[in-house]
């Protein structure tokens, strides 16, 4: 019986042990190669925007029946920069200090509004989540590990408005995520001055880092 008991012990002990031992972190998925519009496309691209000047990208989807992710890098290049998936974390941690954003995720034909300030996270130890911390305006987990594209993007409108957002592209080019710069009030108000400046840091940030695409 004390034999008995001392293997069962040490069998918990061990198990023990073993659940103490530091996780290795997951091996994250091949990383979806970058989505770019071709030569052709950028001058279709341009050629839209002449006509429905400030159109979100994932609207213009509709017209230019191309993926959304190629509309964003046809842009010209002082109005959008184009930057890898790998460099989620940064771009993240520069949409953490705007005052306030609108995320947009369109779904099946739903389309579903997130207003709030954008919430800080940290990349799970267990899994290739990065997980946003609760207490800002929307929280979740998302797979930057499965994002082919980031595109920061300043589209000019009409009477001198802009359209001004974050995109977050899968390899198929089509959108996971985009968050916009708006005012307090929400889709349709101006963005204050702190939030202009906050969303140019973000843009300075995307400019500075390796192109997704030439």
């Amino acid at each position: 019986m004390r034999a008995l008991f001392l293997s069962t012990v040490a069998t918990f002990v061990a198990a023990g042990t073993a659940l103490a031992q530091p996780q290795q972190p997951p091996q994250p998925a091949p990383r979806p190669a970058a989505v770019c519009a071709t030569a052709d496309q950028a001058k279709q691209v341009g050629e839209y925007y002449k006509a429905s000047p400030g159109m979100i990208p994932a609207n213009a989807t509709r017209g230019l029946k191309m993926p959304e992710a190629a509309i964003v890098s046809g842009l010209p290049k002082d109005q959008a920069a184009v930057v890898s998936g790998a460099e989620f974390t940064k771009i993240w941690d520069s949409l953490t200090a705007w005052p306030t954003a609108l995320g947009l995720i369109m779904k099946g034909g739903n389309v579903f509004e997130l207003p709030g300030k954008v919430a800080m996270g940290e990349a799970s130890t267990r899994s290739n989540f990065y997980n946003l911390k609760t207490g800002g305006g929307f929280g979740g987990h998302l797979r930057p590990d499965l994002m082919s594209t980031i595109a920061v993007a300043a589209i000019p409108g009409k009477d001198g408005a802009f359209t001004r957002g974050v995109m977050f592209y899968d390899g198929a080019g089509d959108s996971l995520l985009a968050l916009f710069a708006v005012g307090s009030g929400g889709e349709g108000s101006a963005p204050s001055p702190e939030a202009l400046a906050a969303f140019d840091k973000t843009m300075a940030l995307a400019k500075s880092l390796p192109k997704a695409c030439s």
